[in-house]
Formats: structure tokens, sequence, C-alpha cells
């Protein structure tokens, strides 16, 4: 397997995943009736102008409280793995966790979430990925959104679906 893409609805931007970060979201699908959700952050080198390259997908954590149908992240395991990819160079460009349902749907909740974490990195970047991954048998169901800052009180959400054409 290839990279994979998801584009939005006007094929202008997209959100590419590596074979590495893709393979370690869905791995942690929630399959099992007693399994929990799990999530993460996504990280890259660089940005592809509007687009986002996501290379890397950290987490779940030892530490992040994991439920059914919820998952708080540590926040001093998800520092220190910021810290880390610093250090060699990468930058946090989205976040990912599990939903318990075939075709995962974004909650109020993940939406603020994601805002909070894009607000964190101030002015380093304007836009951040918020992957959400479902537990269909056949096929992982993965929703991709993207928020956008466009200005300091306002922000703007994309979704992006995946290329049936391998890359």
């Amino acid at each position: 397997m290839s990279d994979l893409y998801f584009f939005n609805s006007q094929q202008t931007k997209y959100v590419r995943f590596s074979k590495e970060a893709y393979e370690h979201i869905v791995s942690y699908s929630q399959y099992r009736c007693f399994s929990k959700e799990a999530g993460g952050e996504l990280f890259s080198t660089f940005i592809e102008g509007e687009n986002i390259y996501i290379e890397l997908a950290s987490g779940p954590h030892n530490k992040d409280k994991r439920r059914r149908a919820s998952f708080n992240q540590n926040t001093k395991a998800a520092t220190d793995v910021r810290k880390t990819m610093f250090s060699i160079g990468m930058y946090p460009v989205g976040m990912w966790h599990t939903h318990p349902e075939r075709h995962p749907t974004a909650s109020t909740l993940d939406r603020n979430t994601t805002i909070k974490y894009l607000k964190s990195l101030e002015d380093t970047i304007s836009q951040y990925a918020m992957v959400i991954c479902g537990n269909s048998k056949r096929s992982p169901t993965i929703t991709v959104e993207v928020v956008q800052k466009t200005n300091s009180l306002n922000y703007q959400w994309q979704s992006f679906k995946r290329d049936l054409v391998d890359n």
C-alpha cells in the first residue's frame, strides 16, 4: 500500500497519510465490544502548501484515560511526545482517535478540542486535521476534517473523502 489521499469536495486540497500513520490509526479500531477508544497526535516534517501530509501518528499512551466511548489524552505524555517530535524536526498537524461506530462523526467536544489544539500552536500553522477511525470490519472507515483559522475569532471546517484510486 502506498500513501492514501483524502480530498475536499472541490478536489482542490488533500490530506495525505503515510502507510505507517494510516496503519497505526486503523490498528486501534474498536472491533470488539470491550475495546476502548484510543487516540493521539499526527505529525509531519513539512506542510504541503494548503495540504496536510501526515507522516506519523503517536499514541495512545499508557497514562491516557480510555473508555468505550471516551478518550482523554494524558497532557504530560502528549507534551513529552510533542517535544521529542520537535527535536527531530516533526510538527503537529492534527489529532486522531477512534469511535465505536461504523461511520464516525465528530462531536461538538471533538471539534472544540481540535480548535483548542490549533490555538495552542499559536501562529505556527493555520490549519489542523481531525481524524476519527470507525469500526467497520470490511474496510476501516475514516472521517477526516480540517479546521482552518480564518481570523483570530473564526474557524472554518472542511470535510475530506478518500480517493478511491490508490496513488
